[in-house]
């Protein structure tokens, strides 16, 4: 199908842009490098151009003026003075970032550096090693305001500030650096030692050094990729090189589960418990500020929104649907994520727990209940072991609007879910397209966890999915976890990315008809909740119920 010029511009053949840069060919889109924020090339609009082959579509362009934005990897071009933006795809053999890794740095940062930042009357200065923004940077987690932030890479391009002519060689002083960062590099270096030696050459004496290596996943050339890394890798590195190994973990998470290790030289102290309960803590205050102004943000500042998009719609609200299953399934342990004001909350019957960084309650909650203010990560990271020890039951998810964010919600409660526990999730069928943009706009916001059903139904197919017409904005429920089961955790880092990138359209016109959403007063939603109920009193076990919730789905048409 052909799309008009104004949409969708190409960058067309490999070819040098000056000396600022170059284009890569990739197929049908091409990944650019540039040393500069603009450079020059010629592009290719979709038209009638004759000649075969893959280039029959494309007219020839005039030369046009390219901006580059490091952050979105995006590309702005200006033509006859409009604006478009041209998103373009990245070669396969480059060195990704994942999501999982971002995450990781950013959990060394929140355990280690976090007060610390706050508290310097100057800025620290970080050292990143493979620095070429790529596909996203850790930059964003250093503030500006308290990190000076020097990026290296082997070659100049977004991200990147000393181009090395020596892999093995940084071109700073010795003891440089408070802060040493490196991801998804240590694998592409022949000679690895010898880089880490580096780093810990322009390591201050009281410095960190955070690195994130891949103990799995396929090959990615970059020019080359020579290694996976296991625990006693990085205690090999600190032995061979005498600095201390201050923590280590390994992130089950595919299909790179990143081996992350915080080190320091000999002479540094270990971190104490308070330093690093301090950290926590700083990183936390960052974080509920964060969601306080994300909640009393005035949307009015933000342009003129339709009435329109702010309408609600559902045949029952969501409180009256969940009053329903705590009463159906009388659950001996409710897990919410997503307390705000403790509305949801306040319907357990029974022993519950609530997770929410930044609590307003203005209901009444049961003594039986207990509140972490903290992320959903946090919590499953930190606190769910003890707090959800005896397993789930019942779980209501209302957390970030952001379907990544619920990925990995589901997963956290998945490991935690008895036989027959039941999820349900919230804000899965906005009403208009402004309430499911992944940034907010309107009052009545959805975000894109729309996105989740689609990501349920293609990698989890075992389970049940029930969509719910309810107001404001739908429920899905959902049902047969299995806390062995790995398929999601296995494809993480695909999954999450995808479900990362802005839809176009912002949400589809089934979502927005609520296909498939059942009535609240549906009868198959009682036989479901009764035959849940009959499972727990039988003591079954996850065999058992995932075979009787396959026979009734077929039962029941769905």
């Amino acid at each position: 199908m052909r799309r008009s010029p104004e949409r969708v511009l190409w960058i067309h053949r490999a070819r040098r842009i000056g000396k600022s840069g170059k284009v890569r060919r990739l197929g049908q889109s091409h990944c650019i490098q540039t040393a500069s924020d603009t450079c020059n090339a010629r592009l290719f609009q979709p038209g009638l151009a004759p000649g075969g082959g893959r280039n029959r579509r494309f007219v020839r362009g005039v030369p046009t003026k390219i901006t580059l934005t490091t952050t979105s990897r995006m590309a702005i071009l200006n033509t006859d003075g409009k604006a478009v933006t041209l998103a373009f795809s990245v070669a396969s053999n480059c060195s990704l970032m994942h999501p999982s890794s971002f995450e990781n740095m950013q959990k060394c940062y929140d355990r280690y550096l976090a007060a610390r930042s706050v508290e310097q009357d100057c800025r620290l200065t970080v050292v990143e090693v493979g620095s070429a923004d790529v596909n996203g940077s850790y930059r964003a987690i250093f503030p500006n305001q308290t990190f000076h932030y020097v990026g290296c890479n082997r070659v100049l391009g977004p991200g990147v500030d000393l181009v090395l002519d020596d892999p093995y060689r940084l071109p700073v002083p010795d003891a440089y650096a408070h802060v040493v960062i490196s991801g998804q590099v240590l694998e592409q270096c022949e000679f690895f030692w010898l880089a880490f030696g580096e780093m810990l050459r322009i390591l201050k004496p009281d410095g960190y050094l955070f690195l994130i290596a891949p103990s799995s996943g396929p090959i990615h050339c970059y020019p080359v990729d020579c290694y996976r890394f296991y625990p006693d890798a990085f205690r090999a590195l600190a032995k061979y090189t005498g600095c201390r190994l201050v923590d280590l973990w390994n992130d089950d998470r595919g299909p790179w589960n990143d081996l992350v290790g915080v080190f320091r030289h000999a002479e540094a102290p270990l971190p104490s418990a308070v330093e690093i309960a301090d950290n926590l803590a700083a990183a936390r205050r960052s974080y509920q500020s964060r969601v306080v102004a994300n909640r009393g943000i005035n949307l009015k500042q933000l342009g003129e929104i339709p009435t329109e998009a702010e309408v609600t719609k559902g045949a029952a609200s969501y409180l009256t649907v969940l009053q329903r299953l705590h009463e159906a399934l009388d659950p001996r342990l409710y897990l919410e994520i997503g307390v705000r004001r403790g509305r949801s909350l306040a319907l357990a019957r029974g022993s519950a727990v609530g997770v929410d960084p930044a609590p307003e309650l203005t209901a009444s909650l049961s003594a039986a209940t207990i509140l972490f203010s903290e992320t959903s990560d946090d919590f499953f990271d930190h606190n769910a072991g003890s707090a959800l020890g005896g397993g789930v039951d019942l779980a209501f998810i209302d957390g970030m609007h952001r379907s990544e964010n619920v990925l990995r919600d589901i997963m956290g409660v998945e490991r935690h879910a008895r036989p027959s526990a039941l999820l349900a999730i919230d804000d899965v069928f906005p009403n208009h397209p402004l309430q499911a943009e992944r940034c907010r706009r309107t009052s009545a916001w959805c975000g894109d966890v729309w996105k989740i059903i689609g990501c349920l139904e293609r990698y989890r197919p075992d389970l049940l999915l029930l969509r719910l017409d309810v107001a404001p904005a739908g429920l899905l429920l959902v049902s047969g976890f299995e806390p062995a089961h790995r398929g999601l955790r296995n494809l993480y880092n695909p999954i999450a990315r995808s479900l990362a990138v802005p839809a176009s359209p912002v949400v589809p016109a089934e979502i927005l008809a609520r296909e498939g959403a059942l009535s609240p007063d549906d009868p198959r939603i009682s036989s479901l909740l009764a035959l849940l109920r009959e499972l727990v009193g039988n003591g079954a076990n996850h065999s058992t119920v995932g075979a009787r919730l396959r026979y009734w789905r077929k039962a029941h048409s769905l």
